[in-house]
């Protein structure tokens, strides 16, 4: 009762008011920006007596700006006054080309009776951010980091919902690397890493692919499809070669000799140049995937039958001459041209089981399929056409 009966007394006692302490609250601003500093009086204070105060680090208060209720004069600090406007009506401050001198406490006083603390503080907007990805077998994480600014908050998500811990998720390091375990295919697509701060925010998006053709896969598809179709056309025109030879066994001319050592020179030419493309698409595999057995044994056929063809070439060209029978017996074997239709069908089949297991669309694969075969079929066309007017 005591206690009470004190307080009592000072509340009626006459002096000066007791001040009313509304807290403090904090702002954020960017340099060379502007912010507004308000007080959030919820007031008309035209005819108030307003009196704004700037403390800087380790430094005595100083006064800013005094407004005064009788004369309604705005008086601001030298150092401030061409970069404040004040709102008489609810006491506002907008500073406008902000500078690091200006990072402090703001103090409102109002009639020396309401006070009002605002701390503000300028912060580095953030760049954009940038996602790095490390894979160890099934485990793959994706770190989101930035160049500049200070990240308050980091966010993934992943086709619009947003990712938290889980089963095959885990978000470490303030949420900036996001640890994926056990992947598989479901866990391919687009996953978004949102970082924000007091002043910015900004996202960046990565493509998750798991398995799936990739794109060396579609050059080794370009290459096989190139040399199995050469090799296709090679067989036929053999084919062709050996009908017209035994139509015409007991009638052989100049003129027809003549067209098969042509013929024979063309067919040795193909072949090789599709034995050596599909040598560099099972080379391209090897790299991109590794060693098989069947992957080994068509490498070794194609390397074993190169070897031949220039053995042999070698050998003709030191006779220096060409018989009708090693053209009939031997060139017209089609040796070459199984081994690289079945090498080049090998390697294709093997392609295309890759492209059910990843995110990369298979119509990709077929459009390069298409491409590919309609050029090839296009210069075949075109080097027959050139034979058959020679």
């Amino acid at each position: 009762m005591l206690v009470l009966g004190l307080l009592l007394l000072l509340l009626l006692l006459p002096g000066r008011p007791l001040v009313a302490q509304a807290g403090m609250k904090a702002v954020f601003g960017v340099i060379g920006s502007s912010v507004l500093l308000d007080p959030e009086c919820r007031s008309d204070l035209s005819n108030s007596e307003v009196l704004w105060e700037f403390t800087a680090s380790n430094k005595s208060p100083v006064t800013i700006l005094d407004y005064d209720q009788s004369h309604r004069k705005v008086e601001p600090n030298e150092d401030f006054k061409s970069r404040l406007y004040f709102n008489a009506v609810d006491g506002s401050l907008m500073l406008n080309n902000l500078k690091p001198s200006d990072q402090g406490i703001y103090t409102i006083n109002v009639n020396v009776e309401w006070i009002r603390r605002i701390d503000f503080k300028l912060i580095e907007p953030l760049s954009e951010p940038l996602i790095n990805s490390t894979s160890v077998k099934t485990t793959i994480e994706l770190i989101c980091h930035v160049s500049a600014g200070k990240v308050s908050s980091v966010l993934w998500s992943k086709d619009d919902e947003v990712i938290t811990s889980d089963q095959h998720y885990q978000l470490v390091q303030n949420n900036s690397t996001l640890i994926i375990s056990e992947v598989k295919k479901s866990f391919c697509g687009k996953y978004i890493c949102t970082v924000a701060n007091a002043v910015s925010k900004k996202n960046n998006s990565y493509f998750l692919f798991i398995g799936g053709p990739a794109h060396v896969h579609h050059c080794i598809v370009a290459l096989s499809i190139a040399a199995l179709i050469i090799a296709v056309v090679a067989l036929i025109a053999v084919a062709v070669l050996l009908f017209a030879l035994i139509q015409a066994w007991h009638c052989i001319n100049k003129a027809s000799l003549e067209f098969v050592r042509n013929m024979r020179q063309y067919l040795q030419f193909t072949l090789k140049l599709s034995s050596v493309i599909l040598l560099v698409a099972y080379i391209y595999w090897m790299l991109a995937e590794g060693y098989s057995g069947i992957t080994m044994i068509m490498l070794v056929l194609l390397c074993l039958y190169l070897l031949l063809t220039v053995l042999l070439t070698i050998m003709a060209c030191c006779r220096k001459r060409c018989k009708i029978l090693e053209t009939k017996s031997c060139r017209l074997i089609p040796l070459g041209e199984i081994i690289v239709i079945c090498a080049s069908v090998n390697l294709l089949m093997k392609v295309m089981e890759q492209a059910g297991k990843g995110c990369d669309p298979a119509a990709n694969l077929q459009r390069t399929i298409i491409l590919v075969v309609v050029l090839t079929v296009i210069l075949v066309i075109s080097f027959a056409l050139h034979l058959a007017c020679k």
